[in-house]
């Protein structure tokens, strides 16, 4: 009802406009026909502008590395199950459903007026002899309110004589408005009417149209008969007690303005004000309609290498993914709009690379490779969700996906949803979820793909509105637009790191930047910084099996200063597995470990005819990782946090040179990041000491080199979060066993998560919050249970809104529902803490 409301408004505005300019230059003139004409445009046009939306998108000149904020992600622990969504009704009358209500009654009482006077005319055909004559019929009767025309139809009333002289300017009056067809504009704004009533200025514009009608009328009595009679007729008539609203009868008009109208016939016609309507008119549907976005590009700081972004459309081929009630194929549309992505990309910066573009079956091992062979810095998938046929609830909008935490690319993945979520969330013309989502079954292709990667849930298949958008130009191009924009953002973000150099303990100095600590909003880092100072060496001989990455040799920059042949004849396997001479080039030689060649008789034994033009075979590497002081665990005591001083590499022929540091999670209202030059954590020691339970670390950009100086490079990052203790004890004052929070395999129900939730679903009561006076809105109750060794639940507390009847129902749902299969730990039954978000949505 608000959004009919707005829209409302800017209709009145938009008619205002246009009534203001006809009542200052075109009323009262004697280009009646024109008026007519403008008076039907201008309700057509104030009903339509505010509809129609047109988006100019540009790219600003300049601009600064916007600020990324990194959202907090749904369901981030293993001990959180899948969240369960109830929806009900509010139990109150608010005032959003009684303005409709009374919107509703209003029309209706229009309609029925309107349907009335069409009864009393249809009543009149019925009862009344017509007589054909030329084009019209003829009707005569007794009736009140006679006489007055109707489409082709002249009701006539008995009293007055057609055959004298004023008679027959009467009727000459009621031929017009049959020839000019002014029928059709009645009916036209009397059912307008019943839609907009609440539009004072369409009732302005009625009463003009009417008045119109009348000169246009008159003007044809008196086109051969005298004007003065004509006149004065008009000014003795007597009025009628009756009318009908959708006939034209004669004795309807204001007199005063159809006399004055009468002696105009000579006045000089004005042609510049009818004129000035075209910019008007052209300014209104501008202002209305158009809008412009603005698409980001940085040209103060362009980047120096080009961003690949694989796009994958979800499904294809063989396997459909969704399909709508009325046959819309998922796999049909994810295609659609990663076109559209690609065909939009005018940033040169930026390679979109698609991993489908037509119609054909991919596994997703096969899509993982793709990605991984064409260099890929970004990931993303593109798919339109959907709700079982059974538990259609009216969902609607995007969401964004990503990988769990204890896999390698989670953060760097949650913090290009968060760009994805935050440009999405002010263009958009669906609802975006706020967070980015995990799920407790890991999704295989974000796990598997190294870069940062996410799965976009454009929209709902089972909704039809966003089916309808996500169909529409305006949606394919909104979303494509998006997109783009939010990469950019996420690329050019990364020039904009705060730099804190580290502290010297030796001069017993401190960083002078130490203020900039403060709490901020994240910055986004280069998370695949190319290899810099790699100094050259000497070509080795590819044709042998040879070490180039131990002590006899300097590493290079390239693989071809390897003096290796890199072509399309050869078959290139890495690590074992075939890859494809693009993935070769883009290779750096400090990654290497043994390089071999083999001739094609070799080649062919081995791999077959693959082989057939000779092979070369390469293994690389695996970097060294790095430890807090020595802890390499990813969750970490906080007792343990006055022990962490420096990171360190676990080779010891290895420095750490530099490193980004973020802090985020439980504490951390958002993301805060460090950029230090050496081992030492002490300039971060400020923000380190802000560390609770649930609060984490994420290093990047972690660069090391030989004691030397020489080798300098990028390793992968790594994560560490902060924990009270491994284990917690029983939530029951009573029972002495341990109860662990953290185990090998979480406790599940029976059914798996769809089963669970399915139970509770049909099992709660979607009314209790409404019956307990709870207002509309989304409330999310937390609900913390304990499975024990044999599959009971028990121990069952509400964290939040612990005193509601709605808590109370969820909890005693839960404490009496079925067993459950119990979490395992060392191949051993335990109890573990399970915790379930339930969110109300009231509507």
């Amino acid at each position: 009802m608000l959004a009919f409301a707005f829209y409302g408004l800017k209709v009145t505005l938009c008619a205002a406009i246009l009534f203001g300019y006809y009542w200052l230059f075109l009323r009262n003139k004697i280009f009646h026909r024109y008026n007519r004409f403008y008076l039907l445009a201008s309700i057509v046009i104030s009903m339509l502008a505010p509809m129609m939306h047109f988006n100019i998108w540009h790219s600003a000149e300049t601009v600064q590395a916007p600020a990324l904020r990194m959202l907090q992600v749904v369901n981030a622990g293993d001990e959180y199950l899948d969240e369960v969504i109830v929806y009900s009704k509010a139990g109150h009358v608010n005032w959003e459903s009684a303005s409709m209500f009374l919107y509703v009654l209003i029309s209706v009482s229009f309609l029925f007026m309107m349907l009335r006077a069409l009864l009393k005319i249809r009543h009149l055909l019925k009862h009344c002899i017509a007589v054909p004559l030329d084009n019209i019929q003829f009707i005569k009767t007794d009736a009140k309110g006679t006489p007055f025309s109707f489409f082709r139809f002249i009701f006539w009333n008995n009293a007055i004589d057609i055959q004298t002289k004023t008679g027959k300017q009467i009727f000459k009056h009621e031929l017009a408005h049959v020839e000019e067809k002014h029928s059709l504009d009645k009916l036209f704004i009397n059912i307008i009417m019943v839609i907009y009533w609440f539009n004072p200025i369409f009732w302005l514009m009625r009463k003009e149209l009417n008045m119109i009608h009348e000169f246009i009328a008159d003007q044809k009595a008196i086109e051969q008969g005298d004007t003065a009679e004509f006149a004065a007729m008009i000014l003795h008539a007597a009025y009628p007690t009756q009318q009908f609203d959708l006939g034209n009868s004669f004795f309807h008009s204001p007199i005063k303005r159809r006399l004055l109208m009468l002696h105009k016939n000579k006045s000089r016609i004005g042609y510049f004000s009818r004129l000035l309507a075209l910019p008007l008119i052209l300014f209104l549907l501008a202002a209305f309609s158009l809008k412009a976005k603005t698409y980001v590009v940085d040209q103060q700081k362009p980047t120096q290498s080009i961003l690949k972004v694989v796009v994958d459309a979800g499904h294809g081929g063989a396997d459909r993914g969704a399909v709508s009630t009325n046959g819309i194929e998922e796999k049909n549309m994810s295609l659609a709009l990663v076109k559209k992505i690609s065909e939009l990309n005018t940033n040169k910066q930026l390679q979109i690379i698609l991993v489908r573009d037509k119609d054909q079956t991919l596994t997703l091992k096969e899509r993982s490779a793709f990605s991984k062979e064409s260099g890929a810095d970004l990931f993303i998938s593109v798919h339109i969700d959907t709700e079982n046929s059974e538990e259609v609830t009216g969902k609607s909008g995007l969401s964004v996906r990503v990988a769990r935490n204890e896999f390698a690319n989670s953060e760097s993945s949650n913090l290009l949803a968060s760009a994805v979520i935050q440009t999405f969330q002010s263009q958009y013309s669906l609802p975006v979820a706020k967070n980015p989502l995990q799920q407790q079954r890991s999704i295989w292709i974000l796990q598997h793909v190294t870069c940062p990667a996410i799965l976009v849930e454009a929209g709902y298949l089972s909704n039809r509105k966003d089916v309808e958008y996500l169909q529409s130009t305006d949606g394919m191009e909104d979303f494509a637009r998006n997109m783009l924009k939010a990469i950019e953002q996420y690329a050019a973000a990364k020039s904009s790191i705060r730099s804190i150099p580290s502290v010297n303990e030796d001069a017993k100095t401190t960083s002078t930047n130490k203020t900039s600590l403060a709490p901020g909003k994240m910055d986004l880092p280069d998370f695949r910084e190319s290899l810099e100072n790699a100094k050259k060496s000497e070509r080795v001989n590819a044709s042998q099996d040879v070490v180039i990455n131990g002590q006899n040799h300097t590493v290079t920059n390239k693989a071809r200063d390897l003096g290796l042949p890199v072509n399309e004849n050869y078959l290139y396997v890495l690590n074992t597995r075939p890859v494809s001479a693009e993935t070769i080039r883009r290779l750096s030689a400090s990654g290497f470990q043994t390089l071999r060649k083999l001739e094609p008789a070799d080649a062919m034994q081995k791999y077959g005819e693959k082989g057939a033009h000779g092979a070369i075979e390469l293994t690389t590497a695996p970097d060294p990782g790095f430890s807090l002081s020595g802890i390499k665990s990813s969750r970490i005591r906080l007792t343990e946090l006055k022990n962490i001083k420096e990171l360190l590499c676990d080779d010891e022929h290895y420095i750490i040179k530099s490193f980004d540091v973020y802090f985020h999670g439980e504490g951390f209202p958002h993301v805060q990041v460090v950029q230090l030059t050496d081992a030492s954590l002490s300039p971060a020691q400020e923000l380190m000491n802000k560390l609770i339970s649930g609060s984490s670390m994420t290093f990047d950009n972690v660069r090391i080199a030989r004691k030397d100086g020489s080798g300098l490079k990028t390793i992968a990052g790594k994560s560490f979060s902060f924990y009270d203790k491994d284990i917690a004890v029983s939530l029951s004052q009573n029972d002495s066993a341990t109860v662990y929070r953290k185990v090998q395999e979480e406790a599940s129900f029976p059914g798996g998560p769809d089963g669970w939730r399915k139970y509770l679903q049909k099992n709660l009561d979607a009314n209790i919050p409404t019956n307990e006076g709870w207002k509309a809105g989304t409330y999310k109750i937390m609900i913390q249970f304990i499975v024990d060794k044999e599959g009971n639940t028990r121990d069952v507390k509400a964290i939040n809104y612990k005193d509601s009847k709605t808590a109370a129902a969820c909890v005693a749902l839960i404490r009496n529902g079925p067993k459950w299969l119990p979490a395992t730990q060392n191949g051993k039954k335990v109890s573990a803490i399970r915790n379930q978000p339930i969110t109300f949505v009231i509507e």
